[in-house]
């Protein structure tokens, strides 16, 4: 075999092997992600160990459990807990990990909230996970 012939034998099979690894990567980066997304839940049944809002003037915001090592936020306007919306409210939370997940709540759950009562909701699942929020009002708030 020609030296040069030898050479190109050499490009291809570099060729060759780059090419295998590149298409490797390209099915494994999407699998990654969701192992990572999924693997190793970190659930907890429970609120955040704070579970009281953080007021504003305008609204309360909220903190879901832990899932996955994240949590979530959401926000309701102390205007909608003095007088629920008969339709409810749709809440979307905070986006954490690029995503975010959808909390319903009832006319009669904001009521329950703005009279200081304790509603436990669960979220849409996103990621194939979902996450729980405790919406409490304290009586700071009230």
């Amino acid at each position: 075999m020609s030296p040069k012939a030898k050479q190109q034998a050499v490009l291809i099979s570099d060729r060759r092997q780059f090419m295998l690894r590149l298409g490797s990567l390209i099915v494994l980066l999407p699998a990654a992600r969701v192992v990572a997304a999924c693997g190793g839940s970190t659930t907890s049944g429970s609120p955040p160990p704070s579970p009281s809002p953080s007021p504003s003037n305008t609204e309360l915001t909220f903190t879901s459990t832990l899932v996955n090592n994240h949590t979530h936020t959401v926000q309701i306007g102390t205007q909608d807990l003095a007088s629920p919306p008969a339709a409810g409210e749709s809440l979307t939370t905070s986006v954490a990990l690029s995503h975010t997940h959808m909390v319903e709540l009832t006319e009669a759950d904001l009521a329950a909230i703005e009279s200081g009562q304790s509603v436990t909701k669960t979220t849409s699942i996103a990621l194939e996970h979902e996450h729980m929020f405790t919406f409490v009002k304290s009586a700071a708030q009230t």
